[in-house]
């Protein structure tokens, strides 16, 4: 089910545009392709660290929310 929901995602941003639009970039940056794999692959974290910022990222995103969601439904009245 998610794999399919990242297939269609795919499949929207192609039909869009963003593709071609990203690949003329790069070419006109002059970039060869061995550079932006270098520039584009050096984004790895071990996976230890990919847990600790999810968790940061997931206390940061439900503060948000609970702040700006509860200051909003107070606002509409719900609260």
């Amino acid at each position: 089910m998610w794999f399919s929901a990242l297939v269609m995602m795919a499949t929207f941003i192609y039909k869009l545009g963003e593709v071609a639009w990203f690949s003329g970039v790069v070419e006109q940056l002059g970039v060869s392709l061995m550079i932006s794999v270098i520039i584009f692959g050096s984004g790895y974290v071990s996976m230890e660290d990919g847990w600790v910022m999810g968790f940061i990222m997931s206390v940061v995103n439900l503060t948000i929310w609970g702040v700006v969601g509860g200051l909003w439904w107070k606002l509409l009245g719900y609260r």
